[in-house]
């Protein structure tokens, strides 16, 4: 599962030592750094739109549907069901961060076994430059994707998400999503 924080390049070089076939899955633009990367995840269907056309070739969009949407997110932003290539209804469960969304529809969606997260450290900062040439960092006065309240919630997610065994096949390659996950082998 592929993020687009600064790691990202580091992370995916070393897992593909780890798993040099394994398909490659991304989180909303990641798809516009690594070009396998066919099929990305996203929680924000009002990004859908400016996904599919910064990637710039076809791409398979998948989500949530409006109605499984957070409250704030389906009755402010224009973002439509049609605008997902596939929509999970069975994955309302899911929320937090994109990030760590993802690798749950990875898992739990795509049923994947084992997913490894790579730019995905769930640690303040922002995006890879190619990333942040034309997504800045909106928060923490734009040093960081999140605020501190926020990132510190979605940690609180992602730790109960393992402590009820949800997160169950899902490492990482850095930052604190790999000493809370583990590594993987």
């Amino acid at each position: 599962m592929v993020g687009y924080a600064p790691s990202v390049y580091q992370d995916v070089e070393a897992a593909r030592r780890l798993r040099p076939n394994a398909m490659m899955l991304g989180v909303k633009y990641s798809c516009v750094l690594f070009p396998e990367i066919e099929h990305v995840w996203t929680q924000h269907l009002e990004q859908a739109k400016d996904i599919r056309a910064k990637a710039g070739r076809g791409i398979a969009i998948h989500g949530r549907p409006k109605m499984h949407q957070s409250r704030r997110i389906r009755w402010i932003t224009a973002g439509k069901d049609s605008d997902l290539d596939f929509a999970w209804p069975d994955l309302h469960w899911i929320y937090g961060s994109s990030g760590f969304g993802a690798a749950l529809w990875a898992r739990h969606g795509m049923g994947f076994d084992d997913v490894i997260l790579c730019g995905v450290p769930m640690e303040r900062g922002g995006y890879v430059a190619d990333i942040a040439a034309f997504k800045k960092p909106q928060a923490d006065r734009g040093r960081s994707f999140a605020q501190p309240d926020v990132l510190q919630r979605w940690k609180g997610v992602i730790q109960g998400f393992a402590a009820d065994g949800r997160a169950a096949g899902i490492t990482s390659m850095s930052g604190w999503t790999r000493e809370v996950l583990g590594a993987p082998c």
